[in-house]
Parts: C-alpha cells; structure tokens; sequence
C-alpha cells in the first residue's frame, strides 16, 4: 500500500519523493478592469477600496490596481484623484503585493515626459506603497522602458517589461523573439509579460510564442491575454501549458465584461494538472460576490450577450 505524505514542498510516495506541482501564479487585474469608461464611471475611490479589501485574501501575486485608462477615467468622469485612489486601495491590499501600470512615455496621460518626470512619478509610487510597476510601448521599443527600468531599480521595485503582440508580423515572426530579448536585457528586468489585448494571436500560436520567448530569454513569462468570444481563458491556459510563469485575470464577472480569464475558470482548467493556478477558491467567490455588485447591469448583459448570443 503507498502512503502520501505532503510536507517541505514534496510528496513522499511508495518511499520515492517527487517535487510537489509547480503552481502558477495568479497576477488580478479585477481592479484595473472595474474602473475604466464608460461603465467604471459609476465605480468610485470607496468601491475601489472594497473591492481591493476582499481581493487581499484571494492569494494573488499581486494586484494591479491602476493604468492610464483608469487614472484617465478617475480624473475626467468623477474628477477623483488616481493617488487617492491608489493609496486607498494600498490601505485595504494588506500584505498582498500592489502594483501599476504605466506608459513608457507617458505614464497615465497623453503627453511624452522628460525622463527626471518619469523618475519622480515611480519614486512617488512606490513610496506609497507600490510594489511592481509593468511598463508598456506599443512599439516594444526598450529605449522608451528604460527610464522606468533604472527608476525603478533606484526605488528597488519589481520592474515588468510588456511584450505587446499584434497581427502583424505573423506569431511566429523571429522579430517577436529578438524585441523579447531586447526588453529582458533592461536593468531589473527579472520576468517580462506578454500581451495580447485584441485576440490576435491563437491559442496554439501563443502558446508556441511563450515557449519561445522563454527560451530565448531565460525569464518567467507572464501572460496577459483579452479576446472576444470566450477565446480568452482558451489562450491563457494553452500559454500556462506550454510554460508561462503567471497568467493575468479577473474575479468573476468583471472578467466577463473586460474579455479576461476568469480566475475561476482558469482554476478550474487547471485543477488536478500538473501545475494548479495559485489562488483560495473560497477567498475568490467571495471577492467575486463583492466586485459584481458594482457593475453596471447593462454593461453587463451587454458582456454577456456578446459572449453566449
């Protein structure tokens, strides 16, 4: 008969120990997709701040609480702060790491800054309370990431360089592997994200895509995948199969409405593989009761409609 027995990481079987399943992280994007217009118009500081309270508990890696959309939406449709809405949602995060996303050069506005603003901006950031800062360019261009990548590094903060992928050239381009490379040799860079905002590459070419990009690099691979139609968690878990680190999604119908993973599919997609997503299933229907209450019910039906018809 063989006994299991489960501690320090491993599991003894028979007498023979093996590792125990590499779990996946869990990056919550619940925040950021809750905010941005039109329907986070009716999403404020406080709700916000209860939302993030309840996401404390779900076992994320680490919660991205704001980016230019939502900054943009805070200051124009409710004419709130994105600080204060940043530190309100660091106030209730707990010992969950919180983290931002900015522009490369222009961080949550329109403008290009100077690169002593981009410095002061991440300074401030972390000083009250950030983490992790993910920068993007659409032209993956490191020379524009820089700044945030040395800023960053002087704030000793996790600095995440975002691959962008789009339609062209095709997924399986050499020019997507050597811009991937390019970005993982900035300063602090100790894991790259990529992302798909659009449903542009397919499940089976994301999936090689990663497997690559971490090759070439030698960093975790993080994915951020929004599609149309449900393709979303079919990409993200195919991206977790062939090798991605961590995987970016939302609680419960807020993934819905943003064409997002949901953790809770995600979780289940993975559950009794290999390498189970990192997450406290009970923690997350909570958070997931919590921050479906302020959407709006339209935008809602809306998300819904254009997913099952």
């Amino acid at each position: 008969r063989q006994v299991g027995i489960r501690g320090g990481g491993r599991t003894c079987v028979g007498g023979s120990v093996t590792p125990a399943p590499e779990a996946v992280g869990y990056v919550d994007a619940t925040l950021r997709d809750l905010a941005p217009s039109p329907g986070g118009t009716a999403v404020g500081t406080d709700d916000l701040a209860a939302a993030a309270a309840a996401l404390a508990e779900v076992g994320a890696r680490v919660l991205e609480a704001l980016d230019a959309r939502c900054a943009r939406a805070a200051l124009e449709a409710r004419s709130e702060s994105p600080w204060d809405r940043l530190r309100a949602i660091l106030r209730e995060a707990g010992s969950t790491p919180v983290g931002v996303v900015v522009g490369a050069r222009n961080l949550w506005g329109d403008r290009q800054l100077a690169p002593d603003v981009i410095r002061r901006f991440v300074l401030c950031a972390v000083d009250s309370g950030v983490s992790r800062v993910r920068a993007t360019d659409p032209l993956n261009d490191p020379d524009a990431l820089e700044p945030i990548a040395r800023a960053c590094a002087e704030a000793t903060a996790e600095f995440v360089p975002t691959l962008i992928v789009g339609p062209a050239p095709a997924a399986d381009d050499a020019r997507w592997i050597e811009e991937a490379v390019a970005l993982a040799s900035l300063p602090g860079a100790r894991s790259l994200c990529l992302s798909d905002g659009a449903g542009h590459v397919s499940p089976s070419a994301l999936a090689r895509l990663v497997s690559a990009i971490r090759e070439a690099t030698g960093l975790p691979i993080e994915v951020q995948v929004q599609a149309p139609g449900g393709l979303a968690p079919l990409a993200a878990t195919a991206a977790v199969l062939a090798g991605a680190a961590s995987v970016q999604a939302s609680a419960g119908p807020v993934a819905l409405v943003a064409a997002r993973p949901s953790a809770e599919t995600l979780r289940a997609a993975l559950a009794g593989g290999e390498r189970p997503l990192d997450c406290q299933p009970t923690a997350l229907d909570r958070a997931a009761r919590v921050v479906g209450q302020m959407l709006p019910a339209d935008r809602l039906r809306q998300a819904a409609a254009a997913v099952f018809g």
